[in-house]
């Protein structure tokens, strides 16, 4: 099956669909583990100083009790969930020539294309929170600092535009990144090619013809025989009839 058309994209997405399952069930786990795991990071964060650390503390635990609050966050967390477990079920169909595998692929995009606006949002507000973070937790390292003060709060106004704008920026390529993955994903695995490819492989796996060689399409002489005989010396070709005594024709002498 495998030197047949659409073979090989079957077996790449199937590969590709186990590796992003497998990435999105991580995901999951990493998000649960900070919301009920109270990890904020903070004993990880080298050169603040305890009022910096404390801040961060309470600013993590505000983050998550926001998060958890909210219709988006479960939202994004259940579309998350539901895309790792197609994810990894279509591509083991897949590799396994399923054509149960390309069905679950195309929910698979439908999936994600469904959940990313409730995605964006979700990145959106977390980056707010994030950024609003990050400039308390600044704040107190200059005001703890011997060296902060009017310069300090200068830098931190001036580079917070270039920090949401990269933050932002990141989403947006990030949402453009999954559509295009998706729609290639939905475009290959509906080739006429793949199709067949899956086809084919259903019927000779629920119907297997002995001697049959699926990838040749050909088929092999029948159990049990060997090859045809050659033909013996004066003997016409198998499939025509055998000849018969010379039939002479009157026509063929003229003096009778």
């Amino acid at each position: 099956m495998g030197k047949r058309p659409g073979g090989t994209a079957v077996k790449v997405w199937g590969i590709l669909l186990v590796c992003l399952g497998g990435l999105g069930v991580v995901n999951v786990i990493a998000a649960l583990a900070m919301a009920f795991g109270g990890f904020s990071g903070s004993q990880f964060a080298v050169g603040l100083t305890p009022d910096a650390k404390a801040e961060m503390e309470r600013m993590v635990q505000r983050v998550i009790e926001e998060q958890m609050s909210s219709w988006l966050f479960w939202a994004s967390f259940a579309g998350e969930l539901a895309i790792a477990v197609l994810s990894v079920w279509a591509g083991v169909q897949l590799l396994r020539s399923k054509p149960q595998g390309a069905r679950l692929a195309l929910a698979r995009a439908a999936m994600v294309l469904l959940t990313l606006p409730i995605w964006g949002i979700q990145q959106v507000r977390a980056l707010e929170i994030q950024l609003e973070t990050q400039q308390v937790i600044m704040e107190h390292q200059i005001k703890s600092s011997p060296r902060g003060g009017k310069s300090g709060k200068e830098i931190i106004e001036e580079m917070q535009p270039i920090m949401r704008g990269m933050a932002f920026g990141a989403v947006v390529v990030t949402a453009v990144f999954v559509l295009l993955i998706n729609g290639l994903l939905a475009f290959m695995i509906t080739r006429p090619t793949v199709k067949e490819y899956l086809a084919n492989a259903a019927t000779e796996k629920s119907h297997w013809i002995p001697g049959y060689d699926p990838s040749m399409g050909l088929l092999a002489n029948p159990p049990g025989q060997g090859p045809p005989a050659p033909p013996s010396p004066g003997q016409g070709p198998p499939d025509q009839p055998p000849a018969g005594p010379p039939v002479f024709s009157t026509l063929q002498n003229p003096r009778r």
